[in-house]
């Protein structure tokens, strides 16, 4: 019986769009330019209020896929690595 009311509550969070951690799970558009991704990711993740700390690591987690997908360089990502950090 126990298991099943668990797997059930587990069912639930899946619905909802969050991963086993927790986090929500953000999607990521990656046919749109880089900037625009990257510039959506920052305000969330910069924002003090109306975005929980979940949804926030679901950006942190897009930023690494956005970098992972277009490189490194500041050229492709339409950002210096200053601009970055100090967002």
């Amino acid at each position: 019986m126990a298991v099943s009311l668990r797997a059930r509550s587990l069912r639930h969070l899946r619905i909802r769009g969050r991963n086993d951690s927790g986090e929500e799970n953000v999607p990521l558009d990656l046919s749109r330019e880089p900037y625009d991704n990257l510039r959506e990711i920052l305000q969330n993740v910069a924002k003090l209020q109306g975005v929980s700390n979940m949804r926030k690591l679901g950006h942190l987690n897009n930023f690494t896929k956005l970098l992972c997908n277009t490189g490194h360089t500041e050229e492709k990502l339409g950002f210096t690595y200053d601009d970055i950090i100090i967002w």
